[in-house]
């Protein structure tokens, strides 16, 4: 323990010595809590459940509410369903008029329903907006913000977050709203804004709503007057950025002791963290299988024969020995990266290929990560030297 952690004591649960589970699901112990740790627990639980309550009874009777609104039908209806079917959006299964609306919104996750004021001109540019909710499942999206307020309900920064998240979620709906309109339509989608600026932020679970507070719908139009479409393949891009940044956290490698770093960044599937993950993680099964496309492609190279294929699988084989998942994604590109360039490989090269295949084989399978980091650094910097100067 820390000098912290030395007077902390609990009666529900001690990290510091082994327990075993006394019942299929966590429950609480006979006694009474031992400390303030344990008040200070049964405090926060108590929180989480009242909040969950309440949050769940506010859906409710929400719902309750809106069973009780007047379906929409005729004119209205078809002028909704057809503007649907030009923008190949899906249409909620209810669309019902209340009189306690002020502004439409979707509510419902398994049957989700339209609400319209009692009366309401019907106006495209508000009911897209809704559809697009609708299509793009924001309503499932606060219900997971509404989740992560309860478990985090004493804190008020987090709460701020998930304020500004559902702001944003709004933003980006008003984007992709834009990015459908044209000229003057796009001015007057701003202006149906600009006649909800005053009305008062509601946030219920299960609910989107336009309205989200005059100082968030200022921001919305402000975003407005300087719309501009996003560039095709943005969504592209930004996986791509994503992905690359979290990589390095989801397939990271301990390091060693006396605190050397030969971790080299390759665009092949000879990433020594990779290596080393392998020689940590790998199955009986998984060294079979290795072993198996090790003495094939041996035996081509003996013959002379074409093995970029075998190449490919063999490296291919060393990401599914790291056991991770993000590696097991990249399988595909590893492949192909390859199996073109084992196409080729010269004369020269079937020695070097063969003494350092076998050696990285021996490597995972006796446990070895430096050393099977070491023999694919090798392998690649040789590699990486002839590809260079032909």
């Amino acid at each position: 323990r820390t000098r912290v952690e030395l007077g902390l004591h609990s009666a529900y649960s001690s990290p510091f010595t082994a327990s075993l589970p006394a019942a299929p699901v966590p429950l609480p112990p006979a006694g009474a809590p031992a400390s303030w740790t344990d008040w200070a627990f049964l405090i926060y639980c108590a929180g989480v459940v009242l909040w969950a309550a309440w949050f769940v009874v506010s859906a409710v009777r929400l719902s309750l509410r809106v069973r009780g609104g007047v379906p929409v039908e005729g004119e209205r209806r078809a002028a909704m369903e057809a503007l649907a079917r030009e923008q190949q959006l899906p249409m909620p299964r209810r669309i019902v008029e209340c009189r306690w609306a002020r502004t439409p919104f979707v509510v419902g996750v398994v049957r989700p329903a339209l609400v319209l004021p009692m009366g309401w001109a019907l106006d495209e540019k508000v009911v897209l907006h809704e559809l697009l909710h609708l299509k793009y499942r924001d309503v499932w999206a606060g219900w997971l913000t509404t989740a992560l307020r309860c478990l985090h309900w004493c804190n008020p920064f987090l709460w701020f977050v998930f304020d500004k998240t559902g702001n944003d979620r709004e933003s980006l709906c008003d984007q992709r709203v834009l990015e459908r309109l044209e000229g003057e339509d796009r001015r007057d989608y701003g202006r149906c804004l600009l006649a909800m600026a005053d009305d008062k932020a509601v946030r219920t679970p299960g609910a989107t709503t336009m309205a989200n507070g005059a100082r968030a719908v200022k921001a919305r139009i402000e975003a407005i007057a300087r719309f501009k479409r996003f560039p095709q393949g943005m969504g592209l891009v930004s996986g791509c950025i994503v992905f690359a940044l979290s990589l390095s956290l989801v397939a990271g490698v301990p390091v060693s002791a006396a605190g050397t770093d030969d971790t080299v960044e390759t665009p092949d599937g000879g990433n020594p963290a990779i290596l080393a993950l392998a020689a940590q993680n790998r199955g009986e099964g998984d060294l079979e299988r290795l072993r198996a496309l090790l003495e094939e492609i041996e035996g081509r190279i003996a013959r002379r024969e074409e093995y970029a294929q075998l190449d490919s699988q063999f490296h291919a084989q060393i990401a599914v020995c790291s056991h991770n998942a993000v590696v097991s994604n990249l399988i595909p590109v590893i492949t192909e990266g390859v199996r073109t360039f084992a196409r080729t490989v010269a004369e020269p090269e079937y020695v070097q290929t063969l003494a350092s295949h076998r050696a990285v084989y021996e490597a995972i399978r006796e446990g070895r990560a430096a050393d099977a980091q070491e023999e694919m650094l090798y392998h690649l910097l040789y590699n990486k030297k002839r590809y260079r100067h032909g």
